[in-house]
């Protein structure tokens, strides 16, 4: 196997992947909030796995996180979605990127990502369509991520700036009106951090409208008896959702 560390546009990555003759399917790896791209890696080794089944994995370090937090400081829920809204950047600049190169099948592009990263995914594909996605853990619906947590006193308000972002930043009605290709969304029933209700309610709408389009794409909503949690089971399943999809085509 190989495994690289380089920069793309000062983005630090960590990519792992086998020799191959074909072009590989291309999968990008997010990270939740206050983590980053080697914690996650020597928790699950989840590139490792990816490469295994023979993707192209790509993890890398969101704003302010990991190597591109030098100073080790607090990522703070006041900053949150200031790098939400950066991390997109981030990941359309790593998707861009890989798009062009000759060992990258520019058509099987997968994301999945856990918490943070799962809602810079959700944000993502309410801008762009990859071929498949499979957030865990995240909230689709910023409205209600920000109810949730006033409701339970989680958060005791939201700065100016941070209003100013998601006043045009909540990606849930965005998704149903553009994206068309597979989605997998994973998330725990006992979660206090992030809301399935908005998860479940976006499936249900999408389901109506694949339905209506006769659309073949996936699309399927996992709701496991865990709290807030990102363990191997739930990327075993996104690797067998990938695996199966890897193979046919889509609409993108």
């Amino acid at each position: 196997m190989n495994i690289k560390k380089f920069f793309i546009e000062d983005i630090p990555c960590n990519v792992f992947f086998e020799n191959s003759l074909k072009k590989l399917p291309l999968v990008v790896i997010l990270h939740g909030y206050n983590g980053n791209k080697d914690r996650l890696e020597d928790r699950l080794e989840i590139g490792k796995k990816f490469a295994n089944n023979g993707y192209y994995a790509v993890i890398y370090d969101a704003p302010n996180h990991g190597e591109l937090n030098k100073d080790n400081t607090e990522n703070t829920p006041n900053n949150f979605f200031y790098f939400l809204k950066k991390n997109v950047v981030f990941l359309n600049t790593i998707v861009n990127y890989f798009k062009k190169q000759e060992n990258i099948d520019k058509n099987r592009i997968f994301l999945t990502g856990i918490s943070f990263g799962a809602m810079t995914i959700f944000n993502y594909i309410s801008k762009y369509n990859v071929f498949t996605a499979a957030p865990i853990v995240g909230c689709s619906d910023i409205d209600e991520f920000i109810l949730h947590y006033t409701n339970n006193n989680i958060i005791k308000g939201i700065d100016t700036t941070s209003f100013e972002i998601i006043e045009k930043f909540n990606p849930f009605n965005n998704i149903i009106k553009n994206y068309n290709n597979h989605l997998i969304m994973i998330n725990g029933k006992n979660d206090n951090l992030m809301p399935f209700q908005a998860n479940e309610k976006l499936y249900k709408l999408l389901k109506e409208k694949y339905t209506f389009n006769n659309n073949n794409s996936l699309l399927e909503f996992h709701l496991l008896d865990y709290d807030h949690f990102q363990n191997k089971e739930m990327f075993d399943i996104v690797i067998k959702k990938f695996n199966k999809l890897k193979t046919i085509g889509g609409n993108i």
